[in-house]
């Protein structure tokens, strides 16, 4: 067996810095580390060297805050709307795609963009609290089937 690391506090990898080891499961050594953004979090030593965690999480959601932010509009009830509509319709491990993608409900071409469903949603009477709906229940989610109603209704 190779020589054991000497691990000290202080240490960073990534945005972690080693406070002191806590524990060991099946050989394996885990340290509680402060992330820069001053979480704490119990990681796995092998899995900070090999780079595969570099921070308490944080790192990965500013990442996918600047990937999705393009628009703008990440986490807004339009892009969830849209979102949640793609999913409906594209995604197999969706609760309720049995519902929309698996009976051949699809989303237009020109709504693959949120940018071209924004600049649709908004010329078309979207406002916060209003659902898109279809008017007919077996077609696809595109600009003649797909008004905005109050969630209420």
């Amino acid at each position: 067996m190779g020589k054991r690391l000497d691990i000290k506090p202080g240490q960073r990898f990534g945005r972690l810095t080693i406070i002191r080891e806590t524990q060991r499961r099946a050989k394996k050594r885990y340290f509680l580390c402060r992330c820069d953004c001053g979480n704490e979090r119990i990681v796995r030593l092998v899995a900070m060297r090999a780079g595969e965690i570099k921070s308490c999480g944080c790192l990965r959601n500013e990442q996918n805050r600047v990937a999705n932010m393009s628009h703008g509009l990440w986490g807004t009830s339009l892009y969830w709307s849209w979102h949640s509509m793609k999913d409906r319709c594209l995604n197999p491990n969706c609760a309720v795609y049995k519902h929309y993608g698996a009976r051949g409900i699809a989303v237009c071409d020109d709504w693959m963009s949120f940018e071209a469903f924004r600049d649709w949603a908004l010329s078309n009477g979207y406002e916060e609290r209003l659902t898109i709906e279809r008017i007919d229940v077996n077609g696809n989610y595109e600009p003649d089937n797909c008004p905005w109603f109050p969630m209420s209704e």
